[in-house]
């Protein structure tokens, strides 16, 4: 963060090394040299600039060969935490979309008991919309709720991963994600933007592949509208 050039003096790095040093999981500290200015490498009081995200992909960069030397049996998995499968699922389709179905092809009862996140690259900005997602599912009544893609801090259009749906049970037959009838706080936003077309072309706009996340193995079917 601008003017944390101390990493060790950051709030969340003992909360990070408490956890991730009983595993051997590593923490990189990246430590802003004095001659460098932290607020030149931000856009804002979040978000890297173009020479901030250099920087920070040479600092792990750096460090990068020294924990690969390490070997990955050194890093551990406690008793009783969950193994996590993560799974690309390849998206090659262009253009936006304002529907999206998610169908369960291996549902059955007894996988009633597992978790599991969805995520898509995307590109987001002050053009994103709020999503309405829909559970249909097997052991229990339909369920909703709404996301909002859109952010009143997207200064600029940039590429992220959306968590697309998420669930700590696995035994749904479909998800459906639409655009909501519901719009942005456009009053919000921080940035002088016109906001007369996004209104009437609300969509959202995939980047790259879908990645499942889950504890035990699923095995889906997208489509798009």
């Amino acid at each position: 963060m601008p003017g944390k050039k101390d990493p060790y003096s950051h709030p969340n790095y003992e909360i990070l090394n408490s956890y991730c040093a009983p595993k051997n999981l590593p923490v990189i500290p990246v430590v802003i040299p004095p001659e460098i200015s932290g607020e030149s490498l931000y856009r804002d009081m979040v978000h890297t600039n173009r020479q901030g995200a250099e920087f920070y992909a040479g600092a792990l960069s750096d460090a990068l060969p020294g924990i690969l030397s390490r070997g990955w049996s050194e890093i551990d998995v406690g008793p009783g935490e969950p193994v996590y499968n993560v799974r690309e699922i390849p998206w090659d389709a262009t253009g936006d979309f304002q529907s999206l179905q998610i169908r369960n092809l291996n549902l059955r009862p007894e996988a009633s008991v597992g978790s599991f996140v969805l995520l898509q690259k995307q590109k987001i900005g002050c053009f994103s919309p709020i999503v309405s997602v829909a559970f249909e599912w097997l052991t229990k009544e339909r369920s909703t709720y709404d996301f909002s893609i859109w952010d009143p801090h997207c200064y600029y259009e940039r590429l992220s991963y959306v968590k697309i749906a998420e669930a700590d049970q696995s035994d749904f037959s479909t998800i459906g994600l639409n655009i909501s009838e519901l719009y942005p706080k456009y009053e919000n936003c921080r940035r002088n933007f016109d906001f007369t077309e996004v209104k009437e072309r609300r969509f959202m706009r995939p980047a790259g592949s879908f990645w499942l996340i889950s504890d035990q193995p699923l095995e889906l079917r997208i489509t798009v509208k």
